[in-house]
């Protein structure tokens, strides 16, 4: 029996490897306790990146820690990177945890303003769905062995998820729902080496919920592998504060670099914890890690996370040397920095008058304005995912079109008009303002307006007024 379980675990382990690789994107469920540290706030901008190049697909949000703040939080998040839409589940009994950077999420633009300087629909914890209610939805829509699930805070979620009986979502118990939807388990929890001398270190996200580590131990189904990313990985790749100080200013406010500095201000390189559990579940097969030899992990009643090589087959740890810890630093930096991708442009009335405007498309997809916005605001917003086949092209009609985020452009004081420097913040979701306006259209073929001569201009648009219209004999494709 034996002979045949390893046997079955060592086929799972080549399908998951092979299966990453051969289907994109990967299918992503983030459970996290984006609270205390900032770690979990650049792994989820990081998956927003790495959803941004088509590898991965970001299906849900679940947090495993209690502050009032971290649904509207994460919502703020996701709406920042476009996709507003994301679902986000709640635990109400777990660990209380207070943060340095979860009431960014209430900061207004003004004195006497009412609007979010980070949008988000979810207001209170209070509307957003159960965890374990939310985990057990979205696996029963997904197709089998496809989900891979992050875990990096407390276990309390996934326990739960094992022990949870069927309902309306599937027939299936938590064991076996698991065991039919997940293809892996990568978790950023215990140590499994020596750190700092100390052969029994008690890592935290371990030591803050010891029995719910325990029962993800003991119950997780043997043959879903799981891979773990212990204290030792994240502190061997520090993300760099260099990267906070100059990589994130393409806006004048950032809600990841403004999180980071209120946790560990501007001298700090913080480990990269949970960070290093995202890069692997995403791109097991790129070289960033060695794996260990395959064994069982067991928890201790003092919290310390034991590998036994050969107790087991379902569990390894990630090893990485020197060269690899360079590698992922790198990877790190250029995933969480990566600005929000911009894939096709429209846009809708704001409040004032809108008398000219003007945008660029260009190579990264980004669409930065260029001058001519005299008076008022626009918004603009874009679609989260490209028409199949069609590459910086906007999509065909609203039919393909999903939640996304639209950025207000103010235009300078000094000379009234819009330039790359022009204040940019998010300041509604798509679904909000469709809801709210009946008269916006998706015009198809798009217009094209050139601005600047021997340069193309494309844009969405509705609503907004152009004067001086373009002359027909100016419109011209790229």
């Amino acid at each position: 029996m034996t002979g045949i379980r390893s046997a079955v675990l060592s086929f799972c382990w080549l399908f998951f490897a092979a299966s990453t690789c051969a289907s994109s994107p990967v299918r992503v469920i983030f459970d996290t306790d984006i609270t205390g540290d900032v770690d979990d706030v650049l792994a989820l901008a990081m998956l927003h990146a790495l959803q941004d190049r088509g590898h991965c697909e970001l299906l849900a949000v679940t947090v495993s820690k209690v502050n009032p703040l971290t649904g509207p939080f994460v919502d703020a998040v996701n709406t920042f990177y476009g996709r507003p839409e994301i679902p986000i589940g709640i635990t109400r009994q777990a660990q209380v945890r207070d943060s340095r950077y979860l009431n960014l999420v209430n900061h207004k633009t003004g004195v006497d303003s009412t609007a979010y300087r980070y949008p988000h629909d979810l207001l209170s914890n209070e509307d957003a769905p159960a965890a374990v209610a939310l985990l057990r939805k979205v696996l029963s829509q997904q197709p089998d062995h496809s989900v891979v699930i992050v875990q990096v805070g407390l276990a309390v979620n996934i326990a739960r998820l094992l022990q949870s009986r069927p309902d309306e979502w599937s027939s299936l118990d938590g064991v076996s729902l698991v065991r039919q939807k997940v293809k892996l388990l990568s978790v950023m929890a215990g140590a499994f080496t020596a750190i700092n001398g100390d052969l029994r270190y008690h890592e935290a996200n371990v030591r803050n919920d010891i029995p719910s580590m325990q029962q993800l131990a003991n119950l997780w189904p043997d043959d879903v592998p799981v891979i773990w990313s212990g204290f030792e990985i994240g502190i061997a790749a520090p993300y760099p504060r260099r990267s906070i100080a100059n990589d994130f200013s393409y806006v004048p406010g950032h809600i990841v670099r403004e999180a980071y500095l209120l946790h560990s201000g501007p001298e700090h390189d913080r480990p990269t914890w949970d960070l290093t559990s995202v890069l692997y579940a995403v791109f097991p097969d790129r070289g960033y890690f060695g794996v260990s030899e395959a064994g069982r992990v067991t928890v201790d009643d003092d919290s310390f996370t034991a590998f036994q090589v050969g107790a087991g087959h379902r569990d390894r740890f990630l090893t990485m040397d020197q060269t690899q810890s360079v590698r992922v630093k790198e990877a790190l930096v250029q995933l969480v920095s990566q600005p929000p991708v911009l894939m096709g442009k429209w846009f809708v009335p704001s409040r004032g008058s809108v008398t000219s405007l003007v945008g660029t498309w260009r190579s990264e997809n980004r669409l930065f304005p260029e001058t001519g916005l005299q008076s008022g605001q626009c918004s603009m917003g874009w679609p989260e995912r490209r028409r199949p086949g069609i590459e910086r092209s906007p999509l065909a009609g609203p039919e393909d079109w999903r939640s996304g985020t639209f950025l207000e452009y103010q235009p300078s004081a000094a000379t009234g008009l819009l330039s790359e420097r022009s204040s940019v913040r998010p300041i509604a979701s798509v679904r909000r303002i469709q809801a709210a306006s009946s008269h916006i259209r998706l015009p198809w073929p798009p217009e094209w307006h050139p601005a600047v001569p021997g340069r193309c201009h494309r844009l969405w648009w509705s609503g907004c007024s152009f004067l001086p219209p373009p002359a027909e004999s100016a419109r011209r494709e790229c």
